[in-house]
């Protein structure tokens, strides 16, 4: 019974030892880093996000004058006037809002479609790595709490990517 029991350890753990070696881990955030191509990206992102902010920095900075106006000139106003300049004010504000969120969406949007071709890249590279390496399964960095560096195949996705 010892024995059988002893066996069954013995078979279990070499299967999941073969089983781990058919599993690769790459870092994700690693690779975007070290690439030159999202690194581009990156840049180009970085140029029209700060297009967009300006663009949001005037309209903040008119609301902020249109309510200093309003503070300044309340005493001086009927309170029907007053109370007028006030819904203009905040409806403004919904406006500037509102095509903040739009903003930070088309942003988003716009990065990912600038990222895409890059990981699109990243895939095949993962995918002829796997091949090659005979990996059952890919997981990245994040998904994995600790790992063996023999699992790693990171630094050959960077290679090949920026080789590309």
């Amino acid at each position: 019974m010892k024995k059988l029991i002893m066996l069954t350890l013995i078979i279990g753990l070499s299967l999941s030892f073969v089983v781990a070696q058919e599993i690769g881990v790459v870092d994700i955030q690693r690779v975007f880093d070290a690439s030159k191509e999202a690194q581009e990206a990156q840049e180009v992102f970085q140029k029209e996000t700060q297009e967009m902010q300006q663009q949001m920095k005037s309209k903040y900075d008119e609301l902020l004058k249109l309510q200093k106006e309003l503070k300044e000139q309340s005493a001086f106003l009927s309170e029907e006037e007053v109370k007028k300049k006030r819904q203009e004010l905040m409806q403004k504000q919904q406006r500037f809002n509102s095509m903040r969120e739009q903003m930070m969406q088309k942003s988003e949007q716009r990065r990912s479609e600038l990222l895409k071709p890059v990981m699109e890249k990243i895939k095949a590279i993962v995918s002829n790595i796997s091949k090659e390496k005979n990996l059952k399964m890919v997981v990245t960095k994040e998904a994995v709490i600790y790992n063996d560096s023999n699992f790693e195949i990171t630094d050959i996705v960077i290679e090949r990517l920026n080789r590309k």
